[in-house]
């Protein structure tokens, strides 16, 4: 692919930026996705907290009015100061919650509660004036009125009296209206009620026509407060499962962009794990064993790695260096077998048996008159060791041995024994080669050792 050749002609450098960069570059929206998610997230949460804490307020509110509309109506069967100072009192608490709740909510949410505030007070203003006009009907109420009440309340006192008597002959039932006998005074107690009711409101309709309609007036407005807190109360359980629904969708989209996030980690590594050895480390290794070799001494051809970043120009300098070593091994070669020619000729010169070894006493060169010496049949000794051939005791091969390690010029004397012929008396010197010559090596010279 013409892509991919592009980037493989780039150093490893800028493969490694770009991948950076590519996966910087993937990893910013997905990161600014995922807070963006989860700030949403926890702005949905406190507003589900919100609407749950203005619907239940409003819940409560709308509890404490239908309280007010029992009181109201226990204060016109009986106007008296008790049942109107209830009913103030719990007409001050139903304010007090509407505050409350106005407070709490925000600027959005406040007309439905305004319009509830609002009719709030006109029911305070409502009831004042009923309330009035009862406390005057009951001081005006006529002798024939005065007189059923009294009756209604002495039927009332002989009702429980008899359910009494009955709940001691364990003759009484006590269960709901609808399920109760008509001989039942439970049951008569309620008919009672319910027609003492119904004869106030007609003795009121026909004496206070404008009465009645008040309390007609007032009990709708009671009734669309109630439903008012109805509707607040229910548009925010409405905005409450909105709300709910809305966080399940973010956090469903935060898991999945962690999970994208996390996917494109693991293939970013799994890139990385495959084109780091293939592309960069196996080219260090491989250059590595050959600088080894080529410590050693051996021969290699670093031209086979043939790459376009820092990796190939590595190969590039150490093929370079390998050929130039190559070069001056070949000249040092040249000129040490020119020297090595020299001496030669040099010894071959010399009547004195002569020997050029090194350090551990491996022959290189020697003149004839050393193989005359040590072993005449002989036709080669290079590669032969000096011990074996002067055939020396073992403690003076341990003193030769010591004096060719220092490395210095010096003479001494030894017993050689060279083949099966008798003992030698050689006097040896031995004289280091210099660096033109050849390094390491050492020239021996004997001569046979003279008596006296």
């Amino acid at each position: 692919m013409p892509l991919l050749k592009v980037v493989r002609s780039y150093s490893i450098r800028t493969r490694i930026s770009l991948g950076l960069i590519l996966v910087v570059a993937i990893f910013i929206p997905i990161t600014a996705a995922s807070l963006y998610y989860v700030n949403e997230l926890f702005a949905n949460i406190e507003r589900a907290a919100y609407h749950a804490n203005v619907a239940r307020a409003a819940e409560d509110v709308e509890v404490a009015i239908v309280r007010l509309r029992q009181l109201e109506k226990s204060f016109l069967l009986a106007p008296g100061v008790e049942p109107q100072r209830a009913h103030a009192d719990q007409l001050n608490k139903v304010r007090q919650m509407l505050a409350d709740l106005r407070r709490r909510v925000r600027q959005e949410d406040a007309r439905d509660l305004d319009d509830l505030n609002d009719r709030l007070t006109l029911y305070e203003s409502t009831a004042g004036v009923l309330f009035a006009r009862a406390r005057q009907y009951e001081t005006s109420l006529t002798a024939s009125a005065k007189q059923r009440v009294l009756e209604f309340r002495r039927r009332l006192d002989e009702l429980l009296k008899e359910a009494r008597r009955q709940e001691r002959r364990g003759r009484s039932r006590v269960g709901s209206p609808t399920n109760a006998s008509p001989s039942d005074p439970y049951q008569q107690i309620v008919d009672s009620m319910e027609t003492f009711e119904k004869f106030i409101l007609s003795v009121r309709e026909r004496q206070d026509p404008e009465m009645t309609q008040l309390v007609t007036n007032l009990r709708h407005i009671s009734d669309r407060m109630i439903r008012s807190a109805e509707t607040v109360a229910a548009r925010h359980w409405e905005l409450l499962e909105e709300s709910r629904r809305r966080a399940e969708l973010l956090r469903a989209r935060a898991r999945r962009n962690v999970i994208t996030g996390l996917m494109i980690t693991l293939l970013a590594a799994a890139v990385l794990l495959i084109t780091l050895p293939n592309r960069i480390v196996a080219p260090v290794q491989r250059l590595t064993g050959m600088a080894q070799r080529i410590r050693r001494g051996e021969v290699v051809a670093v031209g086979e790695i043939r790459l376009a970043d820092e990796v190939g120009q590595l190969a590039e300098a150490l093929d370079e260096l390998v050929k130039h070593f190559h070069r001056l091994d070949r000249t040092k070669s040249a000129k040490i077998a020119e020297r090595t020619r020299a001496v030669q000729i040099l010894i071959d010169q010399l009547s004195t048996p002569a020997v050029i070894v090194d350090a551990a006493g491996e022959i290189h060169q020697w003149n004839e008159a050393f193989r005359n010496l040590v072993a005449p049949a002989a036709a080669s000794l290079a590669g032969r060791s000096i011990y074996d051939l002067l055939g020396l005791p073992p403690e003076e091969t341990a003193e030769f041995r010591e004096r060719l390690q220092v490395g210095a010029r010096r003479h001494w004397s030894i017993h050689a024994r060279p083949g099966s012929e008798k003992p030698l008396e050689l006097e040896v010197e031995a004289v280091p080669t210099t660096e033109e010559i050849h390094p390491a090596r050492i020239i021996l010279f004997f001569q046979p050792r003279t008596k006296g």
